[in-house]
């Protein structure tokens, strides 16, 4: 749907993050508009673009739309906190997440929705497929390096709650 006569770039980028976790790689890219097209996004939105597109890639083994994407997130991480984690966790390098994640948890700005990353939530009530984001997450809280950063930082929580990530 429209959104004040322009798409719905929210929409958008959430139908096609769904579509890449659920497996569907080749149709994220397909509900993603092309690299350059004229798409009212904002920095923050682009780069949700970016790691949607980044991971959708590493899924169909697209080794140049890879290295393009993660060129742009790595240059422009600041414009989404957590971009560099997920950028990582999406390409398997673990070493590279947790100090992501470490540098995370240093940044006041960031610390307490990376506190909250790392928390234990209730199961979904229906199944979902792991991701890499997923896995990654659940490997890194295992890592002494992360574990220590994590307990620095406050510790995490365990919430009688669904998580917000599909």
């Amino acid at each position: 749907m429209e959104e004040d006569g322009s798409p719905n770039v929210s929409q958008i980028i959430n139908l096609a993050g769904v579509q890449m976790r659920m497996g569907r790689h080749a149709d994220a890219l397909k509900t993603l508009p092309a690299e350059g097209a004229d798409f009212p996004v904002s920095p923050f939105g682009a780069m949700q673009m970016r790691l949607v597109r980044v991971c959708a890639n590493v899924g169909l083994g697209n080794a140049a739309a890879v290295a393009i994407d993660r060129a742009e997130i790595e240059a422009k991480s600041k414009d989404a906190p957590e971009a560099l984690r997920r950028l990582y966790l999406c390409l398997g390098d673990m070493d590279a997440a947790a100090r992501a994640v470490i540098a995370e948890l240093d940044n006041p700005e960031q610390r307490i929705e990376t506190l909250i990353d790392f928390s234990d939530f209730d199961p979904s009530p229906t199944p979902t497929p792991e991701t890499a984001y997923s896995k990654g997450i659940e490997a890194l809280k295992l890592r002494e390096d992360v574990q220590a950063a994590l307990k620095k930082a406050g510790g995490t929580r365990r919430i009688a709650l669904q998580s917000g990530d599909l």
